[in-house]
């Protein structure tokens, strides 16, 4: 048996495992449902014990919204969780094994002793009390030592050491966020602050790693301050500083060609290579450090869904990154992998005697539905449906996967099937505010007032002063143009959460519609800070700098912005636009003609190829797509009309009101075929400006009287035998 492994994104990928002589067999998943929801029961205890409500809440609905009865699923694609394997090698067999250790893992935390001090410290950190939950465990440290309690002793069970640093990393936080309001009037506002105990909380963890005694859940903590530490150093604490907003105002010149970069040379240029911080070295470090510290804490214990989510956010190749870093990012694998061995001894009997069985565990669950999320952040839709349409089976009632099915659907663009899913995700759970600002993006998209403001009533009625419902009646204010009143409501969200992306993102759409650019690029350059992988905020600000003909900025925001959508063709569009600003019309044809390639349901790439050739004289090239711009737009006018005359003319609209475009489509047809002397096609074709009251009216009419006198000419009429009979007046 030949095995290959290759360490992707954040999983393991078997690319080959066939017996000599023999085909492949397929692979089914089994789910052991009685298993699965004890393992969750008593995963979600220890989450509890633990304070990581969030972690407890998915592990719950997951437990809640399992199958009843074992569930088989036939060539099971979910035991992936490498996004990036998910199409790109068709014959690759997949697999994700359940970690041994899983048992052993729930047994040693359950086992560990409860004492008094320990609920007593349950029930301060429950009521957000956090020093005084980190005093309860031990004492106030008043010898003025650097944290606000003294240290548990190094023989203290892993649950009241990780709850010790989980509230002392909390309290600070809470400081932080404290002193932030203070001194900021404006939400935009960038304030340089941070965790004052993250270091020395640092510190303590590292000398129980050095000593071997960082046991249970505390290698995730550790793993959360390396992260905060690293976006510490690199951006001034919880605010992005001045300084860290510098890549974005200026693209890296390896992205730019040298006429580009001649001409960002000039008086106003902003200099380049910019001044490296000092404190980059060690933010890249702290962000390694974390990276290996939270895979680490996720293998040991896969119930951990916030480990997940840390290393998805520090798994985000940021625009500013260096190339290095980001190699580093993809080789770092995320869930645990099984060793050769342990493969071996799976599957090799099932290879030969019948399709490969692997048992689903709840650690492959949580795996499965991190994949899930990941290829939809990722845009990789296709994958996420396939996995997603696995989960279903295996977790019919679990909120959490109808959620990532409607956002795999907005992702896509399929507005219809985002709607349907979230209207389903409303009848499952109605108190759920999760997504439901990208359920009111649908809505305004589909500009429906009626439903957009029965969804702001009923979200309010939830819970008011959540960034959800903020961002929900802000969508709302923007759909009625009152725009003034739909920003109050998103920088309420962000007073509520600064991470807020949907509010950063629509906030920047406000003031781009109050031509109020230096405001927008504040706003989507803070929403790329809080996820880099949105390309709403890339596009906004190529937007933005276009509308201040700053055009090579543009091309930079737009180019990121179509890395993260290939397949989305108003990315490439808006790229060529820019190329064409600059007049680099070579480079717009080319990108031009790669958003008609991928999608171009409007035309408009077809429409500005045909205008470009046409300038260039090219005609035929430039025929051919002013034809495919109809087609597009009146195609359905066009089959009809062809039906009715028996012609064969495609792309010929009729009762549809001609717009500027179609109307000069059509005379560059019409002339086109008088040229070649197809007279039939070009009388169709102006037949039907006619009844346009642009200037190409007139044109059309002078077209009709030259071709008339030469239908009309004694020798066409004996070579033609029919003739049209239209009146020009």
């Amino acid at each position: 048996v030949e095995v290959r492994f290759q360490a992707g994104v954040q999983g393991l990928l078997l690319l080959a495992c066939r017996p000599p002589d023999r085909r492949r067999r397929s692979m089914t998943a089994q789910l052991d449902a009685a298993r699965v929801k004890e393992e969750f029961r008593r995963a979600v205890v220890i989450l509890r014990d633990h304070g990581l409500k969030q972690s407890a809440k998915f592990c719950a609905e997951q437990l809640v919204g399992l199958a009843e009865g074992n569930v088989s699923v036939h060539g099971a694609t979910l035991l992936v969780n490498t996004p990036g394997a998910f199409a790109d090698d068709a014959g690759a067999m997949p697999m994700e094994i359940e970690s041994p250790s899983s048992s052993t893992i729930l047994s040693e935390l359950e086992g560990e002793a409860r004492s008094d001090r320990f609920a007593l410290a349950s029930t301060y950190f429950e009521v957000g009390e956090y020093l005084r939950s980190a005093a309860a465990l031990t004492k106030v440290d008043d010898s003025g030592g650097p944290l606000p309690a003294e240290a548990p002793a190094w023989d203290a069970p892993s649950r009241e050491v990780f709850l010790w640093a989980y509230a002392l990393f909390l309290a600070g936080e809470k400081r932080k966020e404290e002193d932030v309001n203070e001194t900021r009037k404006e939400v935009s506002v960038r304030t340089v602050t941070q965790n004052i105990w993250l270091e020395d909380l640092r510190d303590h963890l590292v000398e129980r790693q050095r000593r071997g005694l960082l046991r249970g859940l505390c290698p995730y903590m550790l793993g959360v301050l390396y992260k905060e530490i690293s976006i510490s150093r690199n951006a001034g604490g919880f605010e992005s500083s001045p300084n860290a907003g510098v890549i974005a105002v200026c693209p890296p010149r390896s992205s730019l060609t040298a006429y580009e970069n001649a001409m960002m040379d000039g008086d106003d240029a902003p200099t380049w290579p910019p001044k490296e911080d000092p404190r980059d070295l060690e933010a890249r470090e702290a962000a390694d450090l974390a990276r290996s510290t939270l895979a680490s804490s996720a293998r040991q214990f896969p119930w951990n869904w916030s480990a997940f989510l840390d290393l998805s956010d520090l798994s985000t190749p940021s625009a500013g990154r260096r190339d290095e870093d980001i190699q580093k990012i993809l080789q770092t694998p995320v869930m645990p992998f099984p060793s050769k061995e342990e493969l071996l001894k799976r599957t090799v009997s099932s290879v030969y005697y019948g399709p490969r069985r692997v048992r689903l565990g709840s650690a492959e669950l949580v795996a499965a539905c991190h994949g899930a999320k990941e290829a939809v952040e990722i845009q990789k839709t296709q994958a996420a449906l396939r996995i997603l349409a696995e989960l279903k089976l295996l977790l019919p009632r679990s909120p959490f996967v109808v959620a990532q099915e409607a956002l795999t659907f907005y992702a896509s663009r399929d507005f219809d099937g985002a709607r349907r899913t979230f209207e389903r995700l409303r009848t499952l759970d109605p108190f759920r505010l999760d997504h439901l600002d990208v359920y009111s993006n649908v809505l305004y998209v589909k500009d429906d007032k009626a439903e957009l403001s029965k969804l702001a009533h009923s979200a309010h009625r939830v819970e008011k002063y959540r960034p959800e419902t903020c961002c929900v009646v802000g969508n709302y204010y923007s759909l009625k143009r009152q725009h003034e009143r739909a920003i109050l409501y998103f920088q309420r969200a962000l007073r509520l959460d600064r991470a807020c992306l949907s509010a950063w993102t629509l906030m920047g759409h406000e003031y781009i519609e109050l031509k109020n650019t230096h405001a927008a690029v504040e706003a989507y350059r803070r929403a790329v800070d809080t996820n880099s992988r949105d390309y709403r905020a890339w596009y906004g600000l190529g937007q933005t700098y276009e509308m201040l003909t700053m055009y090579f900025y543009a091309l930079f925001y737009y180019r990121q912005a179509a890395k993260l959508r290939p397949y989305d063709g108003r990315m490439w569009i808006a790229v060529a636009h820019c190329h064409e600003n600059i007049q680099h019309f070579d480079d717009a044809i080319k990108y031009y003609e790669r958003a008609a390639q991928v999608d171009d349901a409007d035309g408009h790439a077809h429409f500005k190829l045909a205008k470009l050739y046409r300038a260039r004289d090219q005609r035929h090239k430039a025929a051919t797509f002013y034809q495919r711009y109809v087609d597009i737009v009146h195609g359905a006018d066009a089959d009809e009309l062809a039906e009715r005359t028996g012609s064969s003319t495609a792309g010929l609209p009729t009762d549809v009101d001609l717009t500027e475009s179609s109307a000069e489509a059509l005379l560059f047809l019409a002339e086109t075929a008088k040229e070649h002397h197809d007279y039939d096609d070009a009388l169709l074709l102006l037949e039907r400006l006619l009844d346009y009251a642009g200037p190409e009216k007139q044109q059309a009419q002078s077209l009709l009287r030259d071709i008339r006198k030469i239908i009309d000419d004694p020798n066409y009429k004996a070579a033609n035998s029919s003739g049209a009979n239209i009146d020009i007046d």
